[in-house]
């Protein structure tokens, strides 16, 4: 394995991978013989977007509402986590590259890390404008808070965090790889496919098992990257 100075750490890992992409993904993909912080990055964004759903419904006494729906949601988004794994495992076989499962998962996990500060940022811009973190409201509900005038501007944070998702995804792809940038260009849009692919799957079970909640859990997710009603 390629050695350096000083190993990543995990504040590292969460705010330099919107910086500087490729350097990062060679750190976290060969400095080690296992990628680190792999749990550590999931936890960290359940924490983001969960800590203050629970917070404010405990603070409201608030009962989850439409609970299959939520069920359906962490099982769309679960069994969609892992078959994009597979998917893009198997794409990497077809090109010629043997990839450890692990690194791939790892690429994948890594490359959700800019969403991290970027919402950290939004929550804090979020109180200092609003005084409350009123996107809570918006997350819990669907609906805009009376007076949140700041919501507007969230699809851009969600929109700019795919944007840097795409690029950590293929610097990692590069590093994984050996590839050029081009090519770990291209493999970041074949990814989009798979990933649409691995959604339907996921969709599919969710509906197997929930019936009828599909359609509210991709309107739900839908509404992330659109201007907020």
């Amino acid at each position: 394995m390629k050695r350096y100075i000083r190993n990543m750490s995990l504040v590292d890992t969460v705010m330099t991978l919107i910086t500087d992409p490729k350097g990062s993904m060679d750190h976290l993909l060969k400095e080690r013989d296992t990628p680190p912080y792999i749990v550590s990055v999931v936890v960290c964004l359940l924490a983001v977007f969960m800590i203050p759903t629970f917070i404010y419904q405990y603070r409201f006494n608030l009962a989850p509402a439409q609970l299959e729906v939520t069920y359906s949601t962490i099982i769309t988004l679960t069994i969609t986590f892992v078959f994009f794994v597979l998917f893009q495992l198997i794409s990497l076989r077809v090109i010629g590259v043997s990839a450890p499962a692990i690194r791939v998962l790892a690429v994948t996990v890594y490359s959700l890390t800019p969403v991290i500060p970027l919402m950290v940022g939004y929550y804090i811009v979020n109180w200092l404008t609003i005084g409350h973190l009123s996107v809570v409201t918006y997350f819990v509900t669907g609906h805009r808070a009376h007076g949140d005038w700041f919501l507007t501007f969230f699809p851009y944070f969600i929109n700019l965090g795919i944007f840097f998702a795409f690029l950590v995804f293929s610097a990692g792809m590069r590093v994984v790889g050996n590839m050029g940038i081009p090519t770990g260009l291209l493999m970041g849009v074949i990814a989009l496919p798979l990933l649409l692919g691995a959604y339907f799957v996921g969709a599919t079970c969710a509906e197997a098992l929930y019936p009828g909640t599909v359609g509210s859990v991709t309107k739900w997710l839908w509404k992330f990257t659109q201007a907020p009603v």
